[in-house]
């Protein structure tokens, strides 16, 4: 007689709600003998599916962090949740850690310093956390931008082109688009310096977790006067888009 039993996931993130149907696909896949019903909300959870076996374990392998209660424990029913999604905002903490010893070792006026490629992992790791490109609009068209999730990619130029005059809105703009002041905050311009004063001025306006992404996007020039080659995004080879 085969037997059943309904489980949850109860999702505590955006994130992680947005990986159902990939939840879903995963379930059809790994468990041949799974009979799944339309999902739907129960309480502060999902119900993901009731399921019904012959015998023998069932095992689910997801990357959403989770929880799971089984309302029947007539079989021997094994979830083995993988916390991939857990181990990434470790990983991202643990690099804002590094970038915050850097800054206090460098007396740095705002929360730190990444590589880069640091920079890089954390956006992958954390969606909260969000780059402010603060080049002229003329250099990320003609020269290149990174290519990022658009909801962590903000474009603030510290200076304006052609005159190269201070931007008088900078911290007005910011604002906008960035309201929470405790949101971090990677700063990138071409090689590591409007970067670090734009990091500085949204730190003296009460932005708590602003970090300067050193060498920037081109870095600095080899000898041949030559930018990309040295140091910066592009030399590391993270995803861009342009010239």
């Amino acid at each position: 007689m085969p037997k059943s039993a309904v489980f949850a996931l109860f999702f505590h993130d955006e994130a992680a709600i947005n990986k159902l149907t990939d939840v879903m696909l995963v379930l059809r896949r790994k468990i041949t003998r799974f009979k799944y019903c339309a999902a739907k909300l129960v309480g502060g959870g999902i119900i993901l599916a009731q399921t019904r076996f012959g015998g023998g374990q069932a095992i689910l392998q997801t990357n959403t962090i989770s929880t799971c209660t089984t309302h029947q424990s007539v079989f021997s029913f094994q979830l083995f949740i993988d916390i991939s999604h857990q181990r990434e905002q470790t990983m991202a903490n643990d690099l804002l850690s590094k970038a915050q010893q850097r800054g206090r070792e460098q007396h740095l006026p705002y929360a730190g310093a990444v590589s880069p490629e640091d920079a890089w992992a954390v956006l992958q790791a954390d969606q909260n956390i969000v780059l402010v490109d603060v080049r002229t609009n003329a250099e990320r068209d003609w020269v290149g931008r990174v290519h990022i999730k658009e909801a962590q990619h903000h474009a603030v130029q510290w200076s304006t082109y052609p005159d190269g005059m201070p931007n008088p809105d900078f911290i007005a703009q910011m604002t906008a688009l960035v309201p929470s002041k405790d949101t971090p905050i990677l700063f990138l311009c071409r090689s590591g310096v409007r970067s670090r004063h734009g990091a500085k001025l949204a730190a003296e306006h009460g932005y708590t977790q602003c970090y300067d992404i050193l060498h920037g996007f081109e870095g600095d020039k080899d000898a041949h006067s030559h930018r990309k080659t040295v140091a910066g995004w592009c030399r590391a080879d993270l995803p861009w888009v342009g010239a």
